[in-house]
């Protein structure tokens, strides 16, 4: 500690003129009494300023008194004096130099009063000791004094000393003993006086610590001593009267130039500004050491000790101290005059200076001043009636570029969040924190409501925008046009003004409110209408008192000042005439319904009988302004409880809307309101005031499909489980197909598996592409089983993705190695496929050998597909390798390694060699060569069918297809009898066509088709064989036989035919027959005699012929 002596501020004189007290007030004042009684006041650069004498305890007695201590009230405005004559004085003094001094508080003890300390936490109390060993507090509000501690054995007090904080103090007493003292009588501790001559306490040692005697030549004896507030200066007063300041310090530096750090103790430092001498202190409360000290932007300080961290506005001379255990990479943001942040690791903390705790935290990687806002009681919240103003701290930032979020300080709760389509480059709060501005990449500005949530597109192509200061005015820019927003609350009501140039800012002084533009050289201040602003403001914040003092300023505007003040003046005078109705319209017209509800409820007996429209504009009115209360009066009043229902619903005052409706509507009257109100909330997204009102209407189904609507499924389903049971399943089901087809599949998924359709929730991720999350609901609700079917689906995904060896592995792991094989076929990978089928199923290798074979032989490489064929133990597909074109090659092989089909080779070789001397066409060669094969070859069906095929386009010789057809017939007698009969008919038909009758019935006869047979000898004029064969069929077919075979005879031979004895015919009754007979032989008279003879029946035709 180093002791300099600075100067003095009063000297010595040559008499014993002892200073008996010395002060130093928070505010940096010194008071200084002497034995003669006179209080010296110096300002804190050791001018002296005032001086005043002290009074007596009796006005009338004796003046043989002295000062015995002295101390400051924590505001500086009071001093307190206590004398030995047992009193204590308190002096107003006021804040500013010269002013009226007088004694506010007095209390009269009966012994004298030795020390005296003024909490400083508590402005209305002071401590005082006496010589009785008693500690005393006085009630400056009551001017009583009262015991709070006494001395057991009554040593007197010798000293008071207070904490820093107020919160305890120090008695000591003549016996030597020191006691501590909270502000409330509680005794703490005691401990014996420490005898040195100076000392000073180290907190990291918790221990006293001597730092040795400082001898001070010609000094006197010393009297009073007291430290001025910061410790920096010592006053000492002597003997003679003399005070001197000594300066009091561990060590000084310069910090840039600009500032001085003087070091009173490790843990308080003296920061004086060089430029205008201000200075502040800062300390820690905890005692630790300061280590290092920052200054920002030349107002700015932080401050580190090993524990805390320091940091104060020199402006404002508030200052803070916070626990804090940083990581040493901290960054300050020094960009309001109220807040200090800090960002640490991704951490934003916050703290509000003047306060000793960390305000809020907050996540964000963009510290950008223009990407964070703060608002920390700008504008307080006036709430209505006069109530205590709310804390309103607040502030906006980033989550990301694109995701804005507002949080509340005060509670820490999130106010606000918004997710933007495009990068964000500007954000800003207004004064009250319930509106945000915000401007994106692409100059488009956006205002967002932080209460309704509402977010409005302002302007494009916005290259400039503030809020006015302390306002909710916004100024922006959009190209050659400025935009002023006087009623953000109606954001499509802007007041524009042609630019020429480009806006520097914005100016509000003594009001005036002025927008700089920059014109190219020239700047051209804008003027908005300052009484809009105010006006604005003062309705925001409820200050209506303030909003009726704005009027004043309108004068300005002559049309204003007539509407309003003209108005306002009428209506008074028509008031005082009497004329009350005249006076409530002119206060209507006036825009002053404040005035026109006083005269309402100052004359409700004679308004009430004219003034229902009235009642309506009150209400109206009042309720613009947020009187709730009084809106409904006069709405009921008005016979509009309707509307005060429904001005409740709109602000969210169910219990009140509630209590009207049900004192003054009717039952449907109420429905009809909420139905109304609901629908409307519905529309604007007030969904959840909306549901209340249904579920009062009991409309749950409107309250349901609202949400449905809206897309807030978890609200219906609420809904819908509280009052709609049988619907829930069927609604789960249908908002998973819903959701998934707007791809929120993770959505869809908790309504599936709600009723338990974890099925479709597997093919929903399957079909999506989301492999992992299908396989775990599988896994989940399907078990093995489920998991490998999804698993075998997504190796086939992986295989259409050419993830071949991915999709390998799973194949393998489900048990589907032919499916692992038959992939690598496909892709031609033939050693992928070796390798699999060798490892996991050498049976199959013959097949991928076959497959490679096939491939080799379509890219016209029989060698190779021949060896491929014989290692796969395939010589026939080998063999097909050479059919068409190596045919010399295709016999060796089957002679080699089929003998059993070397036939059959030759022979298609043959019959390929006879198709080719066709122009490739068959032959009957080539079918005939082909048939025989397939006789070989046991193919008899085949070659049935075959032979059949041979016709008359084929073989022109009669004789030759009869062959045929006959090695087809034989084919079937022999191998195929099943098929016998259908053979012989198809043969017997193409015989009857050719006109080989009797050979045609030969075959029926083989297969006992004996009608046919006899038909068709008949038609081969075999008679005899024909009656042969109707022999063995009853009378009926043989007479039919017989009358065929005479038909035949008479119609067609008999004209050439000699000797025939015609009365044959009559004597088997066949009497029509013989008389055509007769008529052909011209023989009438036959005919004559056999009509007249023989019946009716017989010759009734031939006589209409006669």
């Amino acid at each position: 500690m180093q002791l300099r002596y600075l100067t003095s501020l009063l000297s010595a004189r040559n008499a014993i003129v002892k200073v008996t007290a010395l002060a130093w007030s928070p505010n940096r004042r010194l008071a200084a009494v002497t034995l003669d009684r006179i209080v010296y006041l110096f300002d804190e650069n050791g001018e002296l300023k005032d001086k005043f004498f002290t009074k007596s305890a009796d006005p009338k007695g004796s003046k043989m008194y002295i000062a015995t201590d002295m101390v400051f009230s924590p505001d500086s405005t009071k001093l307190a004096i206590a004398q030995s004559d047992e009193i204590i004085f308190v002096y107003n003094l006021g804040i500013q130099w010269g002013e009226r001094k007088s004694i506010c508080n007095k209390f009269q003890q009966r012994l004298p009063i030795v020390n005296l300390i003024w909490p400083c936490q508590h402005q209305h109390e002071l401590l005082f000791g006496l010589t009785d060993g008693k500690v005393k507090v006085g009630q400056l509000r009551t001017n009583q004094a009262t015991t709070i501690y006494a001395h057991g054995g009554g040593s007197p007090v010798c000293g008071l000393a207070c904490s820093l904080d107020g919160a305890s103090c120090i008695v000591s007493h003549l016996d030597g003993s020191i006691y501590r003292l909270f502000t409330i009588p509680i005794l703490i501790s005691s401990f014996q006086i420490y005898n040195g001559a100076n000392c000073s306490f180290t907190n990291q040692l918790t221990l006293w610590e001597d730092i040795g005697d400082i001898q001070i030549d010609d000094l006197y004896t010393i009297s009073t001593l007291a430290w001025k507030p910061d410790g920096s200066q010592l006053a000492v007063g002597g003997l003679c009267g003399n005070v001197d300041i000594f300066d009091a310090y561990l060590h000084k530096e310069l910090y840039q130039g600009k500032f001085e750090f003087t070091y009173v103790t490790k843990s308080r430092v003296i920061v004086k500004q060089l430029f205008s001498g201000t200075c502040i202190v800062i300390y820690s409360q905890y005692g630790w050491e300061i280590l290092k000290i920052n200054i920002y932007h030349n107002q700015y300080l932080i401050a580190h000790t090993l524990e805390t961290l320091l940091m104060g506005n020199l402006e404002s001379c508030k200052l803070s101290e916070v626990s804090w255990h940083g990581s040493g990479h901290e960054k300050f943001l020094m960009n309001n005059p109220s807040i200090c942040m800090i960002h640490n690791v991704g951490e934003l903390s916050l703290v509000e200076y003047g306060c000793d705790e960390v305000l809020g935290m907050c996540r964000t990687e963009h510290l950008s001043p223009f990407l964070i806002s703060l608002r920390l009681n700008d504008h307080p919240l006036k709430a209505p009636n006069n109530s205590m103003p709310k804390e309103n701290k607040k502030i906006a930032y980033l989550i990301d570029l694109q995701t804005i979020q507002i949080l509340d300080l005060s509670s820490g709760v999130t106010t606000g969040t918004l997710n933007h389509d495009y990068k964000i480059d500007w954000l800003e709060l207004n004064p009250i924190a319930n509106y945000l501005l915000f401007r994106n990449e692409i100059q488009q500005l956006h205002l967002f409501n932080v209460i309704t949530k509402e977010c409005t597109t302002l302007l494009s192509f916005c290259t400039y925008v503030q809020w006015v200061p302390h306002s909710d005015v916004v100024v922006a820019q959009n190209q050659r046009s400025l935009f002023v927003w006087y009623n953000i609350k109606m954001p499509e009501l802007a007041t524009i003004f042609p630019l020429k140039g480009d806006i520097e800012g914005i100016e509000r002084v003594e009001g005036r409110t002025e927008v700089i533009v920059d014109e190219g050289g020239n700047v051209v201040r804008y003027v908005l209408d300052e009484a809009l602003i105010e006006f604005g403001s003062a309705l925001d914040t409820f200050d209506y008192d303030h909003a009726i003092a704005i009027l004043e300023p309108l004068q300005l505007t002559p049309e204003i000042e007539a509407m309003w003040k003209q108005e306002k003046e009428a209506g008074q005078i028509k008031n005082v005439e009497g004329d009350v109705l005249g006076a409530i319209t002119l206060f209507l017209k006036g825009g002053l319904p404040w005035l026109a509800a006083d005269c309402v409820n100052n004359n409700s007996s004679y308004v009430l009988k004219v003034a229902l429209p009235i009642f309506k504009r009150l209400a109206l009115y009042f309720e613009a302004t947020k009187q709730y209360t009084e809106a409904e009066n006069f709405f009921i009043r008005a016979n509009l409880a309707n509307e005060a229902v429904e001005m409740h619903i709109h602000v969210n005052k169910w219990e009140a809307a509630h209590k009207v409706a049900t004192c003054f509507l009717s039952d449907l009257e109420v429905r009809a309101i909420y139905l109304q109100q609901a629908k409307d909330l519905d529309t604007h997204g007030h969904y959840k005031d909306a549901e209340k009102l249904y579920i009062k209407a009991q409309e749950h189904d409107l309250a349901i499909d609202m949400y449905r609507k809206a897309h807030l499924f978890n609200h219906m389903i609420r809904l819908i489980a509280n009052h709609r049971q049988d619907l829930l399943f069927e609604t789960h089901i249908h908002l998973a197909q819903q959701l998934e087809s707007e791809g929120s599949l993770w959505d869809a998924e908790q309504h599936y598996l709600v009723v338990q359709d974890w099925k479709n929730v597997v093919k929903m991720y399957s079909a999506n592409g989301l492999w992992e999350d299908a396989m775990r609901v599988a896994k989940m609700f399907g078990g093995i089983n489920g998991s490998k079917e999804v698993e075998l689906k997504y190796a086939m995904f992986l295989e259409d993705e050419g993830r071949f060896k991915d999709a390998e592995d799973i194949f393998i792991k489900v048990g589907k190695t032919r499916e692992a094989i038959d992939m690598y076929i496909h892709q031609h990978d033939w050693v992928a496929a070796l390798r699999v089928a060798e490892l996991c199923d050498p049976g199959v290798m013959s097949d991928v050998q076959v497959a490679q074979a096939q491939f080799l032989m379509k890219k016209n490489e029989p060698t190779k597909a021949e060896t491929l064929f014989i290692n796969a133990k395939m010589p026939d597909p080998g063999m097909m390798v050479y059919e068409e074109k190596q045919q010399n090659d295709a016999i060796r092989i089957v002679e080699n390694f089929l003998p059993s089909k070397a036939l059959n080779v030759r022979c298609d070789h043959e019959t390929s060699f006879m198709q080719s001397q066709n122009g490739g066409h068959d032959t009957m060669e080539s079918l005939m060569a082909r048939g025989q094969t397939l006789e070989h070859n046991q193919n008899y069906t085949e070659a049935i069918d075959l032979y059949l095929q041979l016709d008359s386009s084929l073989i022109l010789k009669v004789d030759k297809l009869q062959q045929v057809w006959g090695m087809a017939v034989n084919l079937a007698k022999e191998f195929v009898l099943d098929r016998l009969s259908e053979v012989i008919s198809t043969v017997a038909k193409r015989l009857t066509n050719v006109g080989l009758f009797e050979d045609a019935a030969k075959l029926y006869e083989d297969i006992n088709a004996l009608k046919e047979a006899a038909k068709l000898y008949m038609q081969a004029g075999q008679w005899d064989k024909a009656r042969q064969i109707s022999a063995n069929f009853g009378p009926p077919f043989q007479q039919f036989m017989a009358l065929k075979v005479l038909t035949i005879t008479v119609y067609v031979l008999a004209p050439y035919t000699l000797g025939f004895e015609v009365h044959e015919l009559v004597n088997m009754g066949n009497v029509n027959e013989a008389l055509e007979l007769y008529v052909k032989q011209d023989n009438w008279q036959k005919v004559d005699f056999y009509i007249h003879t023989c019946t009716f029946f017989h010759i009734v035709e031939w006589k209409g012929a006669l």
